[in-house]
């Protein structure tokens, strides 16, 4: 997804990841692989990919599903400047059996445009 906003707007980082969020809750992967794409694909079709993913994360977890109204607890992480990969923010869901799922994307910049894109998904430690 192309941000309008800044890569140094936490906010807008925060509302994307936010909607990216609510999208995995709520199952719509085909509108993640649009909006955000998937970076660990790795040659499958991302919306396939990313509900695989997430059914292994929670099966590593012991969970049945994600929460599906709750706020994900959100954290920016910012790179050296100048570099292609400018932020990241993780993202913590919250399961069905009270353990969580990190939620990974990525932000990068090129030729003056800047993108997120859902890095991995994965049970938190």
């Amino acid at each position: 997804m192309e941000l309008s906003a800044s890569p140094s707007d936490s906010s807008a980082l925060r509302a994307a990841a936010r909607q990216c969020a609510h999208l995995l809750c709520a199952g719509d992967f085909e509108a993640i692989a649009r909006s955000f794409g998937y970076a660990v694909a790795l040659g499958r079709e991302p919306a396939a990919a990313i509900s695989a993913d997430l059914t292994a994360s929670l099966r590593e977890v012991g969970a049945s599903g994600l929460v599906v109204n709750a706020e994900p607890e959100i954290t920016i992480k910012y790179f050296e400047p100048h570099q292609p990969l400018l932020a990241a923010a993780e993202c913590e869901l919250s399961t069905l059996n009270h353990r969580h799922i990190l939620m990974a994307l990525v932000v990068t910049g090129s030729k003056g445009r800047t993108h997120i894109t859902l890095e991995q998904l994965s049970a938190a430690a």
